[in-house]
């Protein structure tokens, strides 16, 4: 876990590990970029990964490699970060590209195959869903613009704020920049800890 060099065999000798004092599997996303290093472009036509895991799991994980196992987005549970993260690198300067950069994401590809995972009614069509993402982009960047993590002027331009830049440079959760913009500065440390 964590090389980031190519091998021509990938041996994962156990797909458990301790999180917090107890045992458990390890997660796709990890798996994935662990047999990712498999193959030596510059030497192998062909790689092999070994995957060793319990009889009970062996059917999940050849699932996955066979690509059978659906991923799905995790990105509407964090989009607001992201969507910061954008406006500051400028790839979003407007509410127009804002709308575009949703559309070009694997969260819209997988809304329009599996609607339910998202919320969405079961027989909702393409412009329903891009309808209903555009909204939950807009409320997201309603939500930044609230407390000066972006300004969006009435001609729908947008721009990061310092503040906006930080949160980005230091992955800082939204809720975690919402609590912040509430210190007045005359707080204690227990004030500052308790809230």
């Amino acid at each position: 876990m964590g090389v980031n060099l190519p091998a021509h065999l990938v041996v994962i000798k156990s797909t458990m590990q301790y999180v917090a004092g107890s045992c458990e599997e390890c997660s796709e996303s990890d798996l994935l970029q662990m047999i990712g290093r498999a193959g030596r472009p510059q030497f192998d036509t062909s790689a092999t990964a070994v995957i060793m895991t319990k009889v009970q799991t062996r059917d999940k994980y050849m699932k996955l490699m066979s690509g059978m196992e659906i991923i799905e987005s995790s990105l509407h549970g964090h989009l607001v970060e992201h969507l910061n993260a954008e406006i500051v690198l400028q790839t979003i300067s407007d509410v127009n590209m804002a709308l575009d950069w949703i559309r070009s994401t694997f969260l819209y590809i997988r809304a329009l195959k599996n609607p339910t995972h998202y919320g969405f009614s079961a027989g909702i069509d393409r412009h329903g869903i891009e309808a209903k993402l555009q909204a939950l982009c807009l409320k997201n960047l309603t939500s930044l613009s609230s407390i000066g993590l972006i300004h969006m002027d009435e001609d729908i331009n947008i721009k990061p704020t310092e503040a906006g830049r930080l949160m980005a440079r230091y992955c800082v959760a939204f809720d975690t920049m919402t609590q912040f913009c509430k210190v007045a500065g005359t707080e204690n440390l227990s004030d500052l800890v308790s809230h």
